[in-house]
């Protein structure tokens, strides 16, 4: 049998171990350092951890329900059960996570309280992987032998400050959003938000419910403005930090008592030997070389799963799950290196010619459905659930954009495989009740 190393017992973690416990050919072990399973669902208070003093993993803040809802949040097989909402809470998410583990009995193959500190090829077997592991309880390290390492530890931990001119004079509070957890903090305050993402229009709403004036700053299509809460302006890009404020890309100067950066996350893999595995992650933002973006195309037995962006990000993880479990069993046949070294180039060049910057690499553009169906074809599973997940993805999408302090409101019933019943909130609908 074949032994597979998966690192992280998050939502991917949990849907690499679920297929690759299903083969007769593989024998799996998850490594997690924490002590439960779920990953950045797993919410704290704290920031930081009170036992290392490290940061906290989680990125959730108090008050998040998911910006799809919970029929897109759910592995293809595994539907969510009854809810309060449709858009689901952290709490929920958590809730989901461990009893799907627990129906597929997958907690016997998770070791918790291991931290993966570094994974190289072996020297005496290029197709085998040492994997250097640490013991949090003992402080102990074991290198152990694996076939395949699947790497599953997220990308929502180390967060992307930008550099911003003069940002080091503010005498305000600048935080990044995976340090946000609960609005008061902002409590009579005026707050700019800087980023253009779905945290960043989330924030926005919420810390205007205690500040008293929120710049939300971002350069896409502005949002309804009758649709957000009255004391949020939205403005273009923060140029330049003054001690008491900022400047915008127009020359406009404002007053205020916090910066909060939405501005994403890097991708990031401290434990990865990058040079010995012929790996860079360019800018934090693309991570090469990697086949249909998850699959080492020189050391195909080294995958990453869950790094597409702006599409249902769960059913992705199943996706290459199942099609990354069948290239292990030897049932799925990869091209060559060259050969996926060049689709690997052609997609790149081809959203660069398109305008995307490098931190798109990794988008799927919330087009991913062509994506999901050809690992499905190629590696002989059922997508016949994507037609009906593609027109809701795209209902939410629209509703989104017009509502945006709505559309979390909304309730999403599956009829049949082929229908679907959506419930817009009416737009008389009160947020104070």
């Amino acid at each position: 049998m074949k032994k597979v190393c998966i690192i992280g017992a998050g939502a991917s973690g949990l849907a690499a171990i679920k297929h690759v416990s299903e083969s007769s050919y593989l024998d799996g072990v998850v490594f997690e350092q924490g002590d439960k399973i779920g990953g950045l669902w797993v919410y704290s208070d704290n920031v930081r951890n009170p036992e290392g003093g490290g940061p906290v993993h989680s990125s959730m803040y108090q008050s998040l329900r998911t910006h799809l809802p919970k029929q897109l949040m759910a592995y293809p097989e595994f539907p969510f059960g009854e809810t309060e909402g449709s858009f689901v809470t952290h709490g929920e998410m958590l809730k989901y996570l461990n009893e799907y583990a627990n129906a597929y009995k997958l907690m016997r193959y998770i070791q918790f309280k291991q931290k993966v500190v570094n994974v190289k090829p072996s020297a005496e077997d290029s197709n085998k992987w040492l994997v250097t592991v640490e013991c949090l309880a003992t402080k102990t390290l074991s290198v152990q032998e694996f076939d395949s390492v699947i790497v599953c530890n997220g990308h929502c931990f180390k967060p992307l400050y930008p550099a911003i001119r003069n940002q080091d004079l503010f005498k305000g509070e600048i935080i990044h959003s995976k340090d946000y957890r609960k609005p008061a903090r902002f409590f009579r305050k005026k707050v700019v938000v800087i980023g253009g993402g779905l945290s960043a229009l989330d924030l926005s709403i919420e810390i205007a419910s205690t500040a008293t004036t929120v710049l939300f700053s971002h350069q896409g299509q502005p949002f309804e403005t009758c649709w957000l809460p009255e004391n949020v302006r939205q403005v273009g890009k923060v140029t330049e930090v003054t001690t008491r404020g900022i400047v915008l890309d127009d020359g406009e100067e404002s007053q205020v008592d916090c910066i909060v950066l939405c501005t994403g996350y890097v991708y990031d893999y401290p434990f990865l030997a990058m040079e010995e595995c012929k790996m860079e992650v360019v800018d934090g933002k693309y991570v090469t070389p990697l086949y249909r973006h998850f699959i080492h195309s020189k050391f195909p037995t080294l995958a990453f799963f869950g790094l597409p962006f702006l599409n249902a990000v769960i059913p992705l993880m199943d996706c290459q799950a199942r099609f990354y479990t069948k290239f292990l069993e030897g049932n799925v046949k990869l091209p060559t290196e060259a050969e996926m070294n060049r689709q690997i180039e052609y997609e790149f060049n081809l959203k660069k010619n398109n305008g995307l910057e490098i931190s798109k690499s990794h988008s799927m553009e919330n087009n991913p459905w062509n994506y999901y169906k050809t690992l499905g074809v190629e590696a002989g599973f059922n997508t016949n659930w994507i037609p009906l997940m593609k027109s809701v993805y795209n209902h939410v999408h629209e509703r989104r954009s017009q509502f945006p302090t709505l559309y979390k409101f909304d309730k999403v019933t599956v009829k049949s495989q082929n229908e679907y019943e959506y419930v817009a909130i009416e737009e008389t609908f009160s947020l104070e009740g």
